[in-house]
């Protein structure tokens, strides 16, 4: 999982999330959003608006899960972030699939 993923497509309820929202679509090289998971459990999300989003992953047996702290914006504006979860996980070719209650997203790897 270590690595920078482009976020390639982000549903909850089964609709697509477009532009991934304004708040968190940054695009470089063809890639509308990253995240960044480090090798010692830290992640970066993509940022919203003037926020960096940054926090901690890990991964069970049959789970990815990441936490971060207290976002401003999210309460005061009653967004949800969709990558905050406990996500079922899929590997498949260079793909990660991430599976929540309500929210999928699909993660392609970043080559820079």
């Amino acid at each position: 999982v270590s690595g920078t993923w482009c976020v390639s497509e982000v549903k909850h309820n089964n609709t697509l999330v477009e532009p991934l929202e304004e708040a968190i679509y940054i695009s470089f090289n063809n890639c509308p959003g990253s995240i960044d998971f480090s090798a010692n459990g830290s992640v970066f999300l993509p940022p919203y608006g003037d926020y960096s989003i940054s926090g901690s992953w890990q991964l069970s047996k049959s789970h990815l899960i990441i936490e971060v702290g207290d976002v401003p914006a999210f309460r005061q504006e009653g967004r949800k972030n969709y990558f905050l979860d406990a996500f079922k996980y899929e590997f498949s070719n260079e793909k990660l699939h991430l599976k929540s209650g309500h929210t999928e997203i699909t993660l392609v790897k970043f080559h820079f």
